[in-house]
């Protein structure tokens, strides 16, 4: 699985403009079907959102300045999360072989309160990087919650 940080995010995108005049569009993923809640928004772009963050990313709708995700890889906040890609999506990712280079994200929301995000355990983002295609593909098992509290905090002036 792919490890992506703010810090690799913005080098990439570094990289890929320096290089290949081709800016930040290598890190383009199209959704076929949208993200639930907004079918019609197909294209995001991912971003870094400062090292201050973390491993916290932004997910932003390339054709519009709404709607922008926060989200978060699961090995930088959660030990043993396990994501189930059944068959059907396995099918739409294009993920024929178990060699695939899959990404997956958890769609973070902030609380206000203590600035401790809470993660959709129970639908995360997968994204095959060989053909940038993503789906949510929720998870059949009971104890994932869509509304986990994790334990690192949004922001942390201590990162930078």
């Amino acid at each position: 699985m792919a490890e992506l940080t703010a810090r690799n995010v913005a080098t990439m995108r570094e990289e890929s403009e320096v290089n290949n005049n081709r800016g930040s569009r290598d890190l383009v993923f199209s959704f076929p079907i949208g993200i639930p809640g907004y079918p019609d928004v197909r294209s995001f772009q991912l971003l870094p959102l400062g090292v201050e963050f973390g491993p916290y990313l932004a997910l932003k709708n390339l054709d519009a300045d709404y709607p922008v995700f926060v989200v978060v890889q699961p090995s930088a906040v959660i030990d043993d999360y396990i994501v189930d890609i059944d068959d059907l999506h396995q099918g739409l990712l294009g993920l024929e072989n178990d060699s695939a280079n899959v990404l997956v994200l958890l769609i973070a929301s902030l609380d206000q309160k203590d600035n401790l995000p809470r993660a959709n355990l129970a639908a995360p983002l997968v994204i095959n990087l060989e053909n940038m295609l993503g789906f949510q593909v929720p998870q059949g098992n009971p104890e994932f919650s869509m509304d986990y509290k994790l334990s690192l905090p949004f922001k942390d002036a201590s990162r930078s």
